[in-house]
């Protein structure tokens, strides 16, 4: 059997060889799965990582709060008569 380099960490789940195709999915064992580890943040670092998102949420619903609120401005001032100007 000819040794590839290895690409990614699923390479050891089919016999550390590149895979092209649906054929790679043949070669997966259980025993190669269940020994791949996932990294997992911290709980620190996914409080933080939460913390963001809710203030990024936050700022995306004031935005659109704030955008349908210029639209209804723009839309009253477009179709609201002009005032006569003194001439």
């Amino acid at each position: 059997m000819k040794n590839y380099p290895q690409l990614n960490p699923l390479d050891s789940m089919i016999g550390n060889r590149p895979q092209f195709g649906t054929g790679g999915r043949k070669g997966a064992t259980p025993e190669g799965f269940s020994s791949l580890e996932i990294p997992v943040l911290s709980l620190g670092e996914q409080d933080k990582l939460i913390a963001a998102f809710t203030r990024a949420d936050g700022m995306e619903r004031e935005a659109a709060r704030l955008r349908q609120s210029a639209w209804a401005a723009f839309e009253s001032a477009l179709f609201t008569p002009a005032e006569p100007s003194a001439a």
